[in-house]
């Protein structure tokens, strides 16, 4: 249960700084983290893959024990399933004000995922071999 909760924080949060008209990945970090948050902050692209790749991560790391028991192509499948979020949330940016939706960040984002999905898959492999 304490997973998934992991997993729905999260996923909040993003959808919060996704959703927000002035995000601030800073706000509500602990202080020694404020100037690496800030910095993310600068990078869009390095924002949006970052987003990304912790949205799949916390998803993998929520559903674990369901994922222990999988081959490794159906968890390469939950990763379109999470792509859809983050592209959907990239598109409502459209009607928000101060907020533009932008291709870059929806394939950015989606290369997150696909990242993580990569590094489980492989590590999946390597402890079923």
């Amino acid at each position: 249960m304490g997973r998934c909760a992991v997993f729905l924080v999260v996923t909040a949060w993003i959808c919060y700084l996704a959703l927000n008209p002035n995000p601030n990945a800073a706000d509500g970090v602990p202080v020694f983290l404020v100037p690496a948050f800030r910095w993310v902050d600068s990078h869009d692209v390095l924002r949006n893959v970052l987003g990304g790749m912790l949205l799949q991560w916390a998803f993998l790391v929520g559903f674990r024990n369901t994922f222990y028991l999988m081959r490794p192509r159906f968890i390469s499948l939950w990763a379109v399933p999470m792509s859809a979020l983050f592209v959907g949330l990239e598109v409502f940016q459209r009607w928000i004000p101060s907020r533009t939706s932008d291709i870059h960040d929806m394939v950015a984002g989606t290369l997150g995922i696909c990242l993580v999905t990569l590094i489980a898959v492989n590590f999946h492999r390597k402890n079923h071999e």
